[in-house]
């Protein structure tokens, strides 16, 4: 199977990692200035709106559609619980998935490999 292919109609592409745990969504406000891409992981910041994850917030969701809100705040769906490829998550560059996992496991949030 392809990373990302079309079966019937549905698109699978790797992020979500198994049915082991509920997968629960959220609609959240992404705050203005700000685009994310399906697989982004995004913290909570004191305003109560999301962004990118950084290493002082940790992870709170994952992006499950992209969200444009370079214009102002916008609505987007996360994933707020649920088993996800590590290798399909986005985060920035100074962000170590391998070091915040049990800030993951405290989110609800459990990864799996597609290589393991």
């Amino acid at each position: 199977m392809a990373i990302r292919e079309v079966i019937q109609g549905v698109e699978y592409d790797g992020l979500l990692g198994g049915p082991e745990f509920p997968t629960l969504t959220k609609n959240v406000t992404v705050l203005s200035g700000t685009t994310l891409k399906r697989g982004t992981v995004v913290s909570k910041n004191s305003d109560g709106k999301y962004v990118a994850v950084t290493t002082v917030l940790g992870p709170a969701g994952i992006v499950a559609d992209d969200v444009d809100a370079s214009n102002g705040d916008t609505v987007g769906t996360i994933y707020i619980s649920g088993r996800f490829n590590r290798e399909n998550l986005i985060v920035p560059s100074e962000f170590k998935i391998a070091d915040n996992e049990d800030k993951f496991e405290a989110a609800n949030l459990y990864l799996t490999s597609i290589h393991a």
